[in-house]
């Protein structure tokens, strides 16, 4: 649909969306999302964003495997020239054990390239495996890595987390290493994240 935000201000999307169900424990999908952007009137973008992807799952269901990937074009109207482009690929999957334990890994690489920056395209992204007992405690690995040039020293970060979840609704978090700066997406929320070098200690209350 087609909705006005702000005087001058017009925005466009539509997504497209096919599944298959090859059996019972593989289905298969593909996408196709479009988006304009007027926001900035001297620079209006047109958006192409197709990807694709699988769920595989076993154990009755109570493991599997989610891959999927895509290419996001930005395009800028008044230029005629290409403003971004993103080669993505994500995972996430769950292997379950006895006696409440779980193997799970989540990540992303992004293949980017930026004209505007004046730098050579890039690679970023970011893999964790995590050791789960159900629903005490989380042990958590990951790396995270950027190949942009620039004046950072460190392109490689390596970190390592412990959790223990107290209550359904408290929880204390141990977090130790390197997490690099830029754009991040947790649970479908996106912003820019400072990079991150050192130790901390999270306490959640939920009243």
């Amino acid at each position: 649909p087609r909705s006005t935000l702000f005087p001058y201000t017009t925005l466009f999307r539509s997504r497209l969306r096919a599944d298959w169900r090859v059996n019972d424990w593989l289905l298969v999908y593909a996408s196709y999302a479009y988006f304009e952007d007027g926001s900035v009137p001297t620079s209006p973008l047109t958006f192409h964003d197709p990807y694709g992807g699988a769920e595989i799952r076993w154990n009755q269901g109570a493991s599997h495997f989610f891959p999927s990937g895509g290419y996001r074009l930005e395009w800028d109207d008044a230029m005629h020239t290409e403003h971004q482009h993103i080669g993505h690929l994500e995972w996430d999957g769950t292997q379950v054990l006895p006696h409440g334990l779980s193997i799970e890994t989540q990540g992303q690489i992004l293949i980017r390239r930026e004209p505007l920056l004046l730098v050579p395209p890039w690679t970023e992204g970011n893999a964790y495996v995590a050791l789960k007992w159900t629903p005490f405690l989380v042990a958590t690995l990951g790396y995270e890595w950027t190949t942009m040039q620039s004046n950072a020293a460190t392109h490689n970060y390596f970190n390592g987390a412990l959790q223990w979840n107290i209550t359904t609704s408290t929880s204390v978090r141990a977090f130790a290493g390197g997490t690099r700066g830029g754009l991040k997406c947790i649970s479908g929320v996106c912003r820019v994240f400072p990079p991150f070098t050192g130790a901390r200690l999270e306490l959640v209350l939920r009243l």
